[in-house]
């Protein structure tokens, strides 16, 4: 199993409207909140670890995760609120995020919360978003990346949120203690410029990790595709072009696409990732971006199954 773990809140996308109504959709998201989602689409065995409030938003969390066959027996329901995150989006379909939620539980999930000792099931684990660095869920992710111990593979997605990370003085200092964890390092070319404050370049973000003890770092490049890096070198892979609704999530499904990739390839682990040939790292970067590409010609997150993203593969083979 593939536990995810970080935050679950509630979208919610304001439309236009007519005289003083804007019509509102809710929609249940949080990035390894989707991950999991995700990854249970495509018939990896899930799991999530994060604070998930007794509310009725809450209960609505939970249910999708029943419904998708997402294991959630380490979070229990806390007596916090479902944090609401605002979505708004420009022109070009890029979302930004307004997350109105004071000691919500996802924050409020703390160190109490992890095991002694992760289940034996648990192979892998994802950490992503604010939950790496805000007070005091912070210490409950680091406290599970340090439970995993050596023998899991722990991929970690930078998903930079500048309204609730703090400056990036204070995301810097605190990303460090996972750098050295990280078998997987993920982030978009728009994370590392804001984490780092314009003061390095995606290439020389993987470097860094990479330096750090990472195996492999992707990096992500919207339209232009995405980009895996590895001590043997780099590969690049285009992304198809698609109708794009949004990009809410699109990240997640990449993040999903290719942990699922090397799930199916028997290479879920360092050594696994380290065996894996550039004609095999390849065929999981295309999977990845086919995953997100998906996902953008939908409204919201709403990630593909497996048998729609073979589908698109095979296409994209015979064009």
């Amino acid at each position: 199993m593939i536990l995810t773990c970080g935050e679950a809140v509630m979208d919610v996308f304001v439309k236009a409207g007519a005289g003083l109504a804007r019509p509102a959709v809710f929609a249940m998201g949080g990035s390894p909140f989707n991950v999991a989602v995700a990854l249970a689409r495509q018939g990896v065995p899930a799991g999530f670890f994060g604070g998930l409030s007794d509310d009725a938003f809450g209960t609505m969390l939970r249910g999708i995760l029943d419904a998708e066959g997402i294991d959630h027996t380490l979070s229990p329901p806390l007596p916090y609120k479902t944090t609401l995150s605002i979505v708004s989006r420009d022109g070009m379909g890029h979302p930004s995020y307004d997350f109105r939620g004071h000691e919500g539980a996802d924050i409020m999930f703390d160190a109490a919360y992890v095991p002694a000792v992760l289940p034996d099931v648990v192979r892998a684990i994802v950490l992503s978003s604010y939950p790496l660095v805000a007070e005091p869920v912070r210490h409950a992710m680091l406290g599970i990346a340090q439970c995993a111990g050596p023998d899991r593979l722990i991929s970690i997605d930078v998903n930079y949120r500048p309204t609730l990370v703090g400056s990036p003085h204070i995301w810097s200092e605190r990303f460090a203690a996972y750098e050295p964890l990280a078998t997987i390092m993920k982030a978009s070319t728009e994370d590392v410029a804001l984490a780092y404050d314009g003061q390095r370049t995606p290439e020389d973000a993987a470097a860094h990790w990479l330096a750090r003890g990472a195996a492999l770092v992707l990096i992500t490049r919207g339209a232009e595709g995405a980009s895996a890096f590895t001590a043997q070198g780099a590969i690049h892979a285009t992304a198809p072009r698609v109708s794009v609704a949004d990009t809410v999530g699109a990240g997640d499904c990449f993040h999903a696409g290719l942990l699922a990739a090397l799930h199916d390839r028997g290479a879920l682990s360092r050594e696994g990732i380290s065996k894996l040939s550039e004609k095999g790292l390849y065929a999981c970067l295309i999977r990845a971006i086919a995953a997100a590409s998906l996902n953008v010609t939908r409204e919201g997150t709403n990630p593909p199954q497996a048998a729609e993203i073979d589908a698109a593969l095979a296409l994209h083979d015979t064009e």
